[in-house]
């Protein structure tokens, strides 16, 4: 567990390299290019409209693995789709970049249930550093070649190591038949029908976590720098704690049949220490910045804050999978986009009462950890339900 951390945050040490060196080297105009196709081409992961997630719900729950038909209907569907987005936009190197991230998603699953938990999660870094490099060697060219060379290249870096680590998994990749059948069809539709909620809820997330970065940027932008670095100090915390949830996931799966309340709490347990030892680590460092860059007003502060409040949310959300696997993903998805309307509303009421930012951001992360409570609670309630 401690290794698998540690590679965590290398391969998100590296992520963050791309970060800080991309805007250096393109100017203005290139680097909101960059970013913008960058943005369409990640959509690419809902193209697959849950399949991916619904495919580990099979393997589990049903003891079904339906990868033949995943990989072949993903890949059919991501070829059309960058076709189409290709065209939309009118630049034919989309399409590369576009198929090349949506095919990794759904590997990515697969090598995670096979316990390739490292091999899972080399791709973004072997993208950072080989956009990285395209960028600083040949910025000179187009954007849409620049990215669809980082794409393509990163992901054969990624099979190729695939092949060295892990040759029996790249002969099932590799080796599937083609040739798609009307009960593979119905067999993706039934993954999708199960996927595409806990799909939803990812994208509910996303927005919801978005909604403070937009209410900073519109009316407290003197505030926004200060929470953009407290966001990525906060990040330690969250990558710490979906590091435990990448293996957790995979034991909850496997012993499902016995899971009960006892083991539900002793999960949580486990992930709420951890949880409070990254809490503290972060703070220390947080503060030590804080002293030393005084200008971030406030850092200090939203670090806390985002730590804390999300980040006892993420450690509950460790068992997130206990309602995918047991059929339930639907109430969770509703709940959680139901706190996200709650905290829009009473977002809208804390602009126009000039509540203070800070207490903005406290109120969404406390109802995000409330959310998290819940989830705990609910996991619970369903598995005792179904052991009874």
């Amino acid at each position: 567990m401690i290794k698998f951390l540690f590679s965590r945050y290398f391969t998100y040490a590296i992520i963050f390299l791309e970060v800080l060196l991309v805007p250096v080297i393109l100017n203005k105009s290139s680097y909101v290019e960059y970013e913008y196709m960058k943005n369409i081409i990640n959509l690419s992961s809902f193209v697959l409209l849950g399949s991916h997630t619904g495919f580990i719900y099979y393997f589990y729950s049903k003891k079904n693995d339906f990868f033949p038909e995943l990989l072949k209907i993903s890949i059919c569907l991501l070829l059309f789709t960058s076709l189409i987005f290709s065209i939309y936009y009118k630049v034919p190197f989309l399409l590369l970049s576009f198929f090349c991230f949506g095919v990794s998603v759904f590997v990515e699953k697969k090598l995670q249930i096979e316990k390739e938990f490292y091999l899972a999660i080399l791709y973004k870094p072997f993208l950072a550093l080989v956009l990285i490099l395209a960028v600083f060697f040949l910025r000179n060219i187009a954007i849409s070649s620049i990215l669809s060379i980082g794409y393509s290249v990163a992901l054969i870096l990624w099979f190729f190591m695939v092949r060295l680590f892990a040759k029996s998994l790249f002969k099932q990749i590799t080796t599937v038949n083609f040739k798609i059948t009307p009960n593979d069809i119905v067999t993706y539709f039934n993954m999708i029908k199960v996927g595409i909620v806990e799909n939803a809820a990812t994208v509910i997330l996303m927005f919801y976590l978005f909604t403070d970065r937009y209410i900073l940027n519109h009316f407290y932008q003197n505030q926004l720098p200060s929470y953009s670095l407290a966001f990525n100090f906060s990040q330690f915390v969250f990558i710490g704690i979906n590091s435990l949830a990448y293996i957790q996931n995979v034991e909850i799966g496997e012993g499902l049949a016995i899971l009960n309340k006892q083991r539900i709490l002793m999960i949580f347990k486990k992930s709420f220490l951890f949880f409070l030892i990254l809490f503290l680590g972060v703070f220390v460092i947080s503060f030590i910045y804080g002293k030393i860059y005084p200008t971030f007003e406030n850092l200090v502060v939203y670090t806390c804050i985002l730590s804390f409040f999300i980040g006892i949310f993420y450690a509950c959300n460790v068992l997130s999978v206990v309602p995918l696997l047991k059929g339930k993903q639907k109430v969770i998805t509703i709940s959680l986009a139901l706190v996200g309307f709650i905290n829009v509303i009473l977002s809208y009421f804390f602009y126009h009462l000039n509540v203070s930012p800070i207490l903005n951001i406290a109120k969404t992360g406390f109802l995000l950890m409330l959310f998290g409570i819940y989830l705990v609670l609910y996991s619970i309630k369903i598995t005792n339900r179904s052991s009874a």
